[in-house]
């Protein structure tokens, strides 16, 4: 995605991230798309993303709760914006 940028652009992430896993979450999260119209995917925690963000030669430059979302023990709603190391 880094390279589709215009010189200054920003790309913007927004995701609800697990802050702790209830046991048995990682593998019935996957399943549920055979019950559902929805594939929820796997569980992600915030420090994985970040992660993601930094491997791959971006810079973190915000990394926000979601006002009004998800923000509760297991789960939070958050806004990462990253942009392309400066060099």
């Amino acid at each position: 995605m880094a390279a589709l940028l215009k010189p200054g652009g920003k790309i913007y992430i927004t995701q609800t991230f697990q802050r702790r896993a209830l046991p048995g979450m990682s593998v019935v999260k996957p399943l549920m798309k055979y019950c559902t119209t929805i594939d929820f995917g796997q569980l992600v925690f915030e420090p994985e993303a970040v992660g993601f963000v930094e491997r791959a030669g971006m810079e973190l430059v915000d990394n926000l709760v979601v006002p009004r979302s998800v923000d509760n023990a297991l789960q939070v709603a958050r806004l990462i914006v990253a942009r392309p190391k400066r060099r």
